[in-house]
């Protein structure tokens, strides 16, 4: 099994609640940055369109950002933007409210392992 290491920046949000259009994100605050060992999978084995891919799971998540982040807890859900090129952006928000919570951004992936 190949497994690349990966460096994510962990930030948080300053939420504003507006009655006509919801959550807005006020500010941004960077925390820490964090190595993840993640398994990389190949996908379309064998044909002209192979690739693979890493990311992060719902356990790494979680370990990250609590207990609150797990896919299983009802209190926040996960939503995934993998971005382009080899930059990886993971949203959390509140699954009861939909008010963002912060984000996960890896710039690029550093190695095989």
């Amino acid at each position: 099994m190949k497994t690349i290491t990966s460096t994510w920046q962990i930030r948080t949000y300053d939420v504003l609640v507006n009655s006509s259009t919801g959550y807005e994100v006020n500010d941004v605050f960077a925390g820490a940055q964090v190595e993840i060992e993640l398994e990389v999978e190949c996908f379309n084995e064998g044909t002209a369109y192979q690739f693979y891919s890493a990311t992060p799971s719902d356990a790494d998540i979680a370990e990250i950002w609590g207990e609150g982040a797990g896919a299983d807890d009802d209190e926040t859900d996960i939503e995934v933007d993998e971005g382009s090129s080899d930059a990886a952006f993971i949203y959390i928000r509140e699954k009861s409210t939909g008010k963002p919570v912060g984000e996960m951004y890896c710039p690029n992936m550093l190695k095989f392992n």
